[in-house]
């Protein structure tokens, strides 16, 4: 029996049944895949079958598979005996100390504390309490299309129905209010004064500058600007969800230059290390008492120092990555470049910033396409409500001519 065949039949077999997007459950035909090996923007799977990855650990890999910042991160870790897990809230290490003070250096002069976690979920659930126990309120604006995670502590925000409807009767939503994404600053005002007038009162605002597996929306011009004033107008905080748009996915290290009172990170700052990171202002984090004995909140992984190490090496590659693009002529900007190759007056349209991309055509069944670029060597993945989105987020690393191939690759497959 092929090897991939044997182990989608463990998986079947043993894993939870919701745990693994698995062909053999599926009725119609599905790529069989079981992932191996990883180089760069290049992964192949136990069938010696080659793809370009545009999934890129759903954003994560951002330097691309084994970049030798990791390698050089987990070497040097073995070499010099240092340590693999810290003590967390009592001892800190070297690195976890190496990664906070960095952060505070690359980001936003406003941003002053860092408070580090291992999942975007995780960073989001934190901000949320450092909200409540700042404002000792419990209301919370979210927004349509949301993904922040789906852990529960972090599921009443979700914007997809889908997500929160098999824990209903769990999830205590009563103080959250969801309003459409992008929406008129009188119509979250309206939604700040009602939860104000209730026992809840609003805490936060929490918002995606760029929505991600919301399908590749942009926030209105000006629009996380007007939230934030509006937060502060209410004596709520303010947080951005930049756990697909920052570290260099969009650019810059933040998509957002709004003075957001927290920013949750994520994904692209481990390098494909769990480790997420919520940073905001002094006055933010200043309603969380002094460690004195044992922290109100933390976890065993919580500035795990592997992970804190290989994060610190990504973000000083990513630096010189972005600048070497500044200085290398056939530099390309992924969004930018997939946007003048593919024909748009035949129906398409590119959305998105730097290395976070969407396409939309009329014809454009995105799990049909999925499938179908499979075969054609690309994994990339539907977004958005509907699935009516191809996400594609591949590595920095990813070439012209890789980026020039994958537009014709599309284009192809709708002709």
């Amino acid at each position: 029996m092929d090897q991939t065949l044997k182990y989608l039949e463990s998986l079947q077999r043993l894993e939870c049944p919701d745990a693994s997007y698995n062909p053999l459950r599926l009725k119609e035909p599905a790529p069989q895949i079981i992932l191996k090996t990883g180089s760069g923007t290049q992964i192949e799977d136990t069938s010696g079958n080659v793809y370009l990855d545009c999934i890129s650990g759903f954003g994560s890999l951002i330097l691309g598979h084994n970049h030798d910042s990791y390698q050089n991160a987990l070497r040097s870790h073995i070499e010099t005996n240092s340590l693999t897990q810290g003590l967390g809230d009592v001892y800190a290490s070297e690195s976890k100390v190496k990664l906070i003070e960095k952060l505070i250096e690359i980001t936003p002069a406003h941003l002053e504390k860092v408070a580090l976690a291992v999942t975007g979920s995780q960073a989001v659930e934190l901000a949320l309490k450092t909200a409540y126990i700042k404002t000792k309120k419990s209301g919370v604006i979210s927004f349509s299309g949301a993904y922040h995670g789906l852990d529960m502590g972090v599921l009443s925000l979700e914007g997809r129905g889908s997500f929160r409807k098999p824990f209903a009767h769990a999830v205590d939503d009563a103080n959250v209010i969801r309003l459409p994404f992008g929406c008129e600053p009188q119509v979250v005002r309206r939604a700040a004064q009602k939860l104000n007038q209730s026992a809840s009162g609003l805490a936060a605002i929490i918002t995606e500058p760029l929505q991600g597996r919301g399908g590749i929306v942009h926030a209105p011009e000006g629009w996380t600007h007007e939230l934030s004033k509006l937060a502060s107008e209410f004596e709520a905080l303010f947080i951005l969800d930049e756990i697909w748009t920052g570290m260099g996915r969009t650019g810059d290290w933040l998509f957002d230059s709004a003075k957001a009172d927290l920013v949750c990170i994520g994904k692209a700052l481990g390098g494909g290390m769990p480790i997420s990171a919520v940073l905001g202002t002094s006055g933010a984090f200043d309603g969380w008492p002094e460690n004195s004995s044992e922290a109100l909140h933390t976890g065993t992984f919580f500035g795990h120092t592997l992970s804190c190490s290989v994060a610190l090496e990504t973000l000083k590659a990513i630096e010189v990555a972005k600048e070497a693009a500044k200085e290398n002529q056939d530099a390309i900007d992924f969004v930018e470049t997939l946007r003048s190759e593919l024909t748009l007056d035949a129906g398409f349209s590119v959305v998105g910033k730097g290395y976070l991309c969407g396409v939309r055509h009329s014809r454009l069944t995105p799990k049909k396409v999925m499938y179908d670029l499979v075969k054609a060597g690309v994994l990339a993945l539907p977004s958005g409500p509907e699935g009516a989105t191809l996400s594609l987020t591949p590595a920095l690393c990813i070439t012209h001519k890789q980026t020039l191939d994958l537009a014709n690759t599309i284009q192809s497959l709708l002709a």
